[in-house]
């Protein structure tokens, strides 16, 4: 678990890499979520984050809540040993005063170019 930018109201978001050849990265991601505004919390990456079938766990902390979620961009640097591009499986983002989550279902490879992710369900 990591820690992102201070603030009172923390998110846990949980990625999940898919099991295809190749799936994982050491390449940066990078994500930005959707609320009432855009946030681009930075992601304490390390080695072993991203790999091959793997969740990795991210605790992130801002000023205010962002309410409702509409939306997740993810991108991924191409960087690292293997310039590689990510496939990942879906992201959970859950707010941690209010117990509330959502769910995004990804399943596609993500470039530099980056993908935008609306499709979601909202766990609680």
């Amino acid at each position: 678990e990591e820690a992102g930018d201070d603030g009172d109201f923390q998110y846990r978001v949980d990625i999940v890499t898919g099991t295809k050849m190749g799936a994982g990265t050491d390449a940066r991601v990078s994500l930005a979520i959707t609320g009432y505004e855009e946030w681009l919390p930075v992601l304490q990456q390390n080695n072993d984050h991203f790999a091959k079938g793997k969740a990795d766990t991210f605790i992130l902390s801002r000023g205010d809540d962002l309410g409702e979620i509409s939306r997740l961009k993810l991108t991924c640097d191409n960087g690292g040993v293997f310039g590689d591009s990510w496939y990942c499986e879906k992201v959970t983002v859950a707010a941690l005063a209010s117990g509330r989550e959502w769910v995004f279902h990804c399943g596609q490879w993500i470039g530099k170019e980056g993908v935008v992710l609306t499709d979601k369900v909202v766990a609680a």
